[in-house]
């Protein structure tokens, strides 16, 4: 059951953009009943276009769009085309940095939107993203980032590469044409002080090959996009940034290539991750209708009294929605309870700790 703490936006938002198909016959009329409600659309619009959801949110809106005021649905329906435009354009250029890549003998994974965009989504259009992110094994990725510079990738960051030695990717990389596309070339999934235990080997092993263009990407499998989602999310967006995207993503992986549970459990738990991943599983079921199993849940879930995951769960889903807490104390100590940091093996390293190095 979702939260009660959400705003009337952030309902319609989530509603609009459910992925379980079990909620497409009613839709039309519990969509209704949420604007019939009282909405806020200037409010509506902000939040859709600040989880990068509006082209998605837009199509869930058809049947309904008798509903919307003239002014709001043209606003929507003209920033929808833009973002899709736009996300074509990441498009365009990532099959140009994959050509590139692969002519510099650079096998590549493509992580996260890109991944996500390519081989889950139905269209690449509907999962816009800010920058492009691929992984490339640790041995090759200085040669892969300087066939990039070579082909006319700039340095998005002038003072260059001085303050990348703690990350877990190259210094980002603008397209030639300064289109607005960004390539953050990885070398790891997650920073290198990261408290996780990820067996990369076993990522490329088990990734599958993707025609992208006229090039070859990899793409992790299922249990391994599921964890990196949960990773980004849970970690290092501390359970509040992004997390309409973190919903949707997950609903729409476990809907259209869904992991098997007893083996995602094993490497959430072999990485120390469990909680991570049930916090970021419980909200997209919540509020985006993922299918999670009650067997999955049970296996992730803390050791703590009902209620309070109960009471947790709601903090979160509101924290996600707003971005803010009474103070960076008060939302420290709220994450600090759900995911038990020491508990899960993580010691003293936390993702305030390390600062930008967990984004």
């Amino acid at each position: 059951m979702a939260p009660p703490l959400l705003s009337p936006e952030a309902r319609l938002l989530f509603a609009a953009t459910r992925t379980d198909l079990g909620a497409a016959e009613d839709r039309p009329a519990k969509l209704r009943g949420l604007i019939d409600e009282g909405v806020d659309w200037q409010a509506v619009i902000r939040l859709g276009a600040r989880e990068k959801m509006l082209p998605v949110f837009w199509h869930g809106l058809a049947d309904v769009v008798d509903r919307i005021p003239v002014p709001q649905a043209d606003a929507l329906r003209g920033l929808a085309a833009a973002t899709e435009f736009t996300t074509a354009t990441r498009e365009a250029t990532l099959i140009d940095a994959l050509a590139t890549l692969e002519s510099a003998g650079c096998p590549t994974i493509l992580l996260k939107g890109a991944a996500l965009g390519k081989a889950i989504y139905p269209s690449f259009s509907l999962r816009p993203m800010g920058d492009l992110d691929l992984l490339l094994r640790k041995t090759e990725v200085e040669r892969g980032w300087q066939a990039l510079r070579d082909a006319g990738w700039s340095l998005e960051l002038e003072e260059g590469r001085a303050d990348y030695g703690g990350h877990h990717h190259l210094p980002p990389l603008v397209d030639p044409v300064r289109a607005g596309s960004v390539v953050e070339l990885h070398h790891a999934l997650v920073p290198p002080r990261a408290p996780f235990d990820l067996d990369e080997d076993a990522l490329w092993s088990e990734a599958s090959s993707l025609a992208v263009g006229s090039a070859t990407a990899w793409v992790p499998s299922s249990r391994w996009l599921l964890l990196h989602l949960c990773l980004h999310f849970g970690w290092s967006n501390q359970l509040r940034r992004g997390l309409g995207r973190a919903v949707r993503d997950v609903s729409t992986l476990l809907q259209a290539k869904p992991p098997d549970d007893e083996t995602f459990v094993e490497l959430a738990r072999s990485a120390g991750a469990t909680t991570v991943c049930y916090w970021t599983l419980r909200l997209a079921s919540s509020l985006g209708g993922a299918a999670v199993s009650d067997g999955l849940s049970s296996a992730l879930e803390p050791s703590l009294p009902g209620p309070l995951l109960d009471r947790l769960h709601g903090v979160y889903a509101a924290a996600g929605v707003n971005r803010a807490f009474r103070s960076v104390r008060v939302g420290r100590m709220w994450w600090s309870l759900g995911i038990r940091p020491r508990a899960s093996g993580h010691g003293a390293i936390r993702p305030w700790t390390e600062g930008e190095i967990f984004s």
